[in-house]
């Protein structure tokens, strides 16, 4: 506590305390602090991180936000966002930029204008570049909604301009850099100075912005470019120009008029072809004996392992689908993570002889008995459950590890059919923000957890980061060895995921470890109107989350 009136202590790292008897901006404290260090990219404060012009007038404990930190990386990747919009706008100030997808270790930005497809981006870069050097500062502005409304019209900004009809709020915050502004969402860095690292280019869809990643500050990874996913984000920009729903102030607007069963039904009706290409691809290639579905956490591999069957039964195919959770090791045998946790992201954590015998003996027309995995024992069963090949069987398997060579490494490459599964994308918030992939997949799971397999949101969130850290070294490495790649995103989920995400995270106390995570998300959901699950069919992927599904899961 204070030792007198007015006055308050900030706590600092090693111990250092220091007394203030006026409000203090936390721009000050970092600069005055921290500002000598290059690797400091923002603050904390009580756990949380503050606004560079947010301030600070009570006992608080300040701490660095580290460029190798989960932390430091989104506000490097944020500003150099923010960089490359602004200095984009300043040179190609009648060309619209919008943010496309997520690439590995940066964005793609789609382009649209009269010179779209003549652009010199090294024009961008040198301006960028010049921002960096002067260490150009970013204020924080609040605009009346009316003041916002004629800024962005005025710079045929549609996205951030449907954003604002469409929200309850009288007053909007901006992120202002070199006289261009943007929606504030998320908290930046003070200034630019520090993006010393950074790779603009152009590429099929339009500019690629760079950055490095993993707190490797001087190093921008390789990127591969997989033409499978070109080819879905086509579709996905198809079916957005189709449905004329892509941001999210569009979709409430879609919501508000009572319209939204069309939007439904088209987007499980593109779900569907897409199933359809799949297994019409899949009868193509007759030598294709076995299926493999792979795909991040809270995608919905069961479900479309499920669809799937379906629509190849139509093909006269008879189809079996194995998940293989029901192929673990068992606790005993699985292996450690660094902080000595089961690591069941690994695929050692598979009983991978087992499961490549199951493969051969299949092939070769032997009946085999398939296991379920008891997760309360942490023990395999056999219940009876039986499989034998005929002419037209087909094996599909779901789960994780679905594109790992070692799944198949006794299989010929031509039997196999690799099937990659993910939310890759959402609406945009406005021309600069898209929806992340990963909150999306993260609110799936939050749901399915508390509804079906009683696990905690605390829990969850507990969870999360480890099996993020899973999923980056072992399955996105090998996604570029898909045959097809499936967009599971649903345009309207978040809408009809708002009601119960925001019922369980309600349950969190501010004193959790994992609130930070759970604030981000409430403020996500706060941006969407929420829609009842009656539109919703019985054989969405949606309703492997929130329940009554026309399909059996075990959960």
């Amino acid at each position: 506590m204070g030792d007198w009136m007015g006055t308050f202590v900030v706590s600092l790292p090693g111990g250092r305390r220091e007394k203030f008897s006026e409000c203090v901006p936390a721009r000050v404290l970092f600069e005055r602090f921290f500002g000598t260090e290059s690797s400091v990219y923002g603050l904390m404060c009580n756990g949380t991180p503050v606004l560079p012009c947010q301030v600070i007038g009570a006992d608080a404990v300040v701490e660095p936000v580290r460029e190798d930190t989960v932390l430091g990386a989104a506000l490097y990747r944020r500003t150099a966002r923010l960089l490359f919009a602004t200095a984009f706008h300043s040179v190609y100030p009648h060309v619209r930029l919008f943010a496309g997808y997520r690439v590995q270790g940066g964005y793609c930005y789609r382009t649209e204008g009269a010179c779209a497809d003549d652009l010199d981006v090294s024009l961008v870069v040198r301006r960028m570049k010049a921002l960096v050097a002067q260490d150009a500062p970013i204020h924080m502005q609040y605009m009346t909604r009316q003041e916002a409304l004629n800024l962005f019209t005025q710079w045929n900004f549609p996205y951030s301009h449907h954003y604002i009809l469409g929200s309850y709020r009288t007053v909007f915050l901006t992120q202002v850099l070199d006289g261009f502004s943007a929606l504030f969402f998320q908290p930046l860095m003070a200034s630019v100075g520090r993006l010393t690292v950074f790779e603009v280019r152009m590429c099929a869809e339009g500019c690629l912005l760079r950055f490095p990643e993993g707190g490797q500050r001087h190093i921008i990874s390789q990127h591969n470019a997989s033409p499978q996913f070109v080819v879905m984000y086509r579709r996905h920009r198809q079916q957005e120009e189709q449905t004329k729903i892509c941001s999210v102030g569009q979709l409430n607007a879609c919501i508000q008029s009572g319209d939204v069963a069309t939007c439904v039904d088209m987007a499980e009706a593109a779900h569907n072809r897409q199933i359809e290409c799949c297994a019409t691809e899949i009868a193509r290639r007759d030598s294709v004996r076995v299926v493999s579905i792979a795909g991040p956490s809270g995608s919905g591999k069961t479900t479309i392992a499920k669809k799937l069957s379906v629509q190849l039964q139509v093909l006269g195919y008879d189809p079996h689908v194995i998940s293989l959770d029901d192929y673990y090791v068992g606790i005993e045998r699985t292996p450690c993570d660094a902080e000595g946790n089961p690591d069941f992201e690994c695929v050692e954590a598979l009983d991978l002889p087992l499961i490549n015998k199951l493969f051969l003996d299949l092939l070769q027309g032997k009946r085999v008995a398939l296991p379920s995995y008891n997760f309360k024992t942490g023990k395999r069963e056999y219940r009876g459950r039986e499989v034998q090949f005929g002419e037209r069987s087909l094996l599909i398997i779901e789960g994780i590890h679905g594109l790992n060579d070692r799944l198949i490494s006794l299989m010929n490459r031509r039997v196999v059919f690799r099937l990659y599964v993910s939310v890759f994308m959402h609406l945009c918030l406005d021309e600069q923000h898209r929806v992340s992939a990963s909150d999306g997949r993260l609110l799936r799971r939050v749901v399915r957890d508390a509804q079906f397999r009683g696990i905690s949101v605390e829990k969850t969130l507990e969870m999360w980061q480890r099996v993020r850290a899973g999923e980056e070294r072992y399955i996105f490495p090998f996604q570029h060895r898909a045959d097809m790649m499936f967009n599971s995103a649903l345009v309207y989920e978040f809408a009809v995921l708002k009601r119960r995400a925001q019922e369980v995270l309600s349950t969190v106390s501010s004193a959790c470890t994992t609130y930070r995570e759970v604030r981000n998300l409430r403020a996500l959901l706060e941006q969407f109107c929420s829609l009842s699950d009656v539109h919703v069919p019985g054989q969405s992927i949606l309703r492997e989350f929130i329940g009554q599904s026309d399909f059996c899961y075990c959960l």
